[in-house]
């Protein structure tokens, strides 16, 4: 039996922050695509396409005839990309939120925080209080060190974990661990791989948020590492692509959730399908391991 409810329908590239125009009815049409296939979870925050994504989930909701469905948003970025991790500030964003998705949200994370743990422990501990039913949880900002004591003290640790980066070890926590950006914002997908993977001077449009990281010699190493991935799937493992492996390879790291950045109804029908076929084989995962273990930080 599938388990769909290990997905997590993630709203970023559908909000017009990436190459893809934002376009509400086709949004709409996808989240609908999602719901009938099962998929009852959406992740969101306000700085997503400016208030888009939240927006687009808000009139989805309205005539979503499903009622079970869970609302993940975050705190401490603004619907106009202004980070503050102030009480009052986080306040009345929730409230925009609130107004954006016609409905209270039934979980929060705090969004890539980088202040002391002490100060964002106490704001928790506020919080917890003044939102007292929903569950607040925490984004990891990659590349910021956490302790370990203090990432306990949170029941929902959303993280990277792709092929390029990973820094956390769910296993020691007993809380819900999601995994995101499993295909880097769409760099591990087919379509990408087959197009640019050869092609070192590739460049993301101004208007695409990843072409701020995207760039040399970050993106060159990102093109060796595919190239490896693409020789070693090709040449020995022929019922994977990049694009499956990619997912597979996160899947067998056992996080409870994997949040998955949908932008066409195909896409939602392979993982399903991922879903489906049997863990990935030891020696393809020992292998993607050695890939990742051999190079230094790409992000």
């Amino acid at each position: 039996m599938v388990n769909k409810e290990k997905i997590i329908f993630g709203t970023w590239p559908i909000s017009g922050d990436f190459t893809q125009k934002y376009e509400l009815e086709k949004g709409l049409s996808l989240l609908n695509y999602a719901l009938e296939k099962g998929i009852y979870c959406f992740d969101t925050a306000p700085n997503y396409g400016n208030g888009n994504a939240e927006q687009l989930l808000g009139t989805f909701i309205k005539d979503c005839p499903k009622k079970e469905i869970t609302i993940t948003t975050k705190i401490g970025n603004s619907s106009k990309d202004v980070k503050s991790f102030d009480y009052d500030d986080i306040l009345a964003e929730m409230d925009n939120s609130i107004k954006r998705l016609n409905r209270i949200p039934d979980r929060l994370l705090f969004h890539n925080p980088r202040i002391e743990e002490e100060e964002l422990l106490n704001l928790h501990e506020k919080l917890k209080i003044k939102l007292s039913g929903i569950k607040i949880g925490i984004s990891l900002a990659r590349f910021n060190k956490y302790s370990e004591d203090f990432l306990s003290r949170f029941p929902i640790i959303q993280y990277d974990h792709n092929i390029f980066y990973s820094e956390l070890d769910g296993k020691k926590f007993n809380a819900e661990i999601e995994a995101r950006s499993i295909f880097a914002s769409g760099i591990l997908t087919n379509k990408f791989v087959n197009n640019n993977i050869n092609n070192m001077n590739f460049k993301f449009p101004k208007n695409d948020k990843r072409s701020s990281w995207f760039i040399p010699p970050r993106s060159n190493m990102i093109s060796a590492i595919t190239t490896m991935m693409d020789h070693l799937i090709s040449s020995n493992y022929s019922k994977y692509s990049i694009e499956k492996a990619a997912f597979k390879y996160v899947e067998n790291c056992n996080p409870n959730k994997m949040v998955i950045g949908f932008t066409n109804s195909r896409h939602i029908d392979n993982v399903l399908d991922w879903l489906e076929c049997s863990r990935m084989c030891g020696n393809l995962f020992r292998n993607l391991e050695l890939i990742k273990s051999s190079k230094i930080k790409l992000w």
